[in-house]
């Protein structure tokens, strides 16, 4: 599917919609269906699109904002090439990781933002009570080393938050046993 140039874009958009709908399938039992949201696009009060978060959870005060990448590793990257392993991160985790910063802050700093479900154009009124956010990126695809590559590949400032970085296989993994 990923030879085809006619079909490749649409192919990479079928992969992320696939691994949002397997995490929102995971975490919506735990949280809630009426506090697990998918797609929702956040707006500036100009209406124009600041950014957008795959999956938010919402319990009480507190939130998880969770970006989901289905970037592959290349075979370069597999076979160790450190250059490949760098740019697979960057595409996967740390991509995912900038955008749930700011995610983050726009729901921590929510006055002038509007939250829409980008499924169905609602507006959603729901996070005004959010006092802390936590982070979760996830990449669709089997990234074998990803645990260590977070530790030193992972870009962020002293006083950025933390991010929990798996795969929705872990997900799933977890979320059976928890």
């Amino acid at each position: 599917m990923n030879s085809d140039k006619m079909y490749h874009k649409k192919a990479g958009t079928n992969r992320g919609n696939a691994g949002e709908d397997i995490a929102y399938e995971i975490l919506s039992p735990i949280f809630g269906h009426n506090n697990t949201y998918k797609n929702i696009v956040i707006k500036n009060r100009q209406h124009k699109d600041v950014t957008d978060i795959d999956i938010l959870c919402v319990f009480g005060s507190k939130a998880l904002c969770v970006q989901i990448k289905s970037k592959r590793l290349t075979l370069l990257s597999k076979m160790g090439d450190w250059t490949a392993q760098q740019n697979d991160f960057k595409l996967a985790v740390q991509n995912a990781y900038n955008q749930s910063l700011i995610c983050r802050d726009a729901l921590l700093n929510n006055d002038d933002k509007i939250f829409v479900n980008k499924e169905t154009n609602e507006v959603l009124e729901d996070f005004k009570c959010v006092n802390e956010v936590f982070l979760l990126c996830l990449t669709t695809e089997n990234y074998p080393a990803l645990t260590p590559q977070v530790d030193y590949l992972l870009s962020k400032k002293d006083d950025d938050s933390s991010a929990i970085v798996f795969s929705v296989f872990d997900l799933a993994l977890i979320s059976h046993y928890l």
